[in-house]
């Protein structure tokens, strides 16, 4: 049973992702899964309900590595190794993260401000916390974390949804592994020549 459940979850974000969700109606979701409309009516009362479950801050949370244990000794010069890692993430996941775009422009980011909160939050406990403690005028400037953090994390997670979904955005020139170094370079030392 709950494979069938599971099977209409990714049925429909692969089609909400492709299609986006107004063009995107019960009928097809379910002649794609295979299923009937009775049997997506056993799980979801409607189209919202699917898309809020797929939306759910806790499943993009999830695949997240464990930031907590990537700030350490090295924090904050091994910033590129979390950078790469969230690239990873995103792009293994582009389509839950595409997802975010469709809420932002069709659902008016109800299910977004969700996700966000979460990651500011996951953010906010492990990051900032083990910062202001470990670090905090010693490697890094004392300073409020909060605000750079949200920043930071608005800024490369979208940049690197961005870049998936619009080629213009992406930096063709650089790999993977270049490109986190050089992100991490601007947020350790700036753009002021010193």
């Amino acid at each position: 049973m709950e494979d069938r459940k599971k099977l209409i979850i990714d049925t429909a974000k692969k089609l909400f992702s492709e299609k986006g969700y107004s063009a995107t109606g019960l009928r097809e979701i379910a002649d794609t899964a295979g299923v009937s409309i009775g049997n997506i009516y056993n799980y979801f009362h409607n189209k919202e309900e699917i898309f809020n479950s797929i939306m759910d801050p806790a499943n993009l949370i999830d695949t997240f590595p464990d930031f907590g244990a990537m700030i350490n000794k090295d924090f904050p010069f091994n910033l590129n190794e979390i950078i790469l890692a969230m690239k990873v993430v995103i792009d293994q996941n582009i389509e839950e993260y595409r997802l975010i775009f469709i809420d932002l422009i069709e659902l008016q980011g109800k299910n977004t401000n969700r996700v966000l909160e979460a990651l500011i939050n996951l953010a906010s406990t492990v990051y900032i916390d083990k910062v202001k403690n470990d670090y905090a005028g010693k490697s890094i400037r004392p300073i409020d974390y909060e605000y750079p953090t949200k920043v930071f994390i608005i800024c490369i997670v979208a940049y690197f949804i961005i870049s998936k979904i619009l080629p213009a955005a992406k930096t063709d020139s650089m790999n993977d592994e270049e490109l986190s170094k050089k992100l991490a370079d601007v947020l350790l030392h700036g753009i002021v020549a010193t």
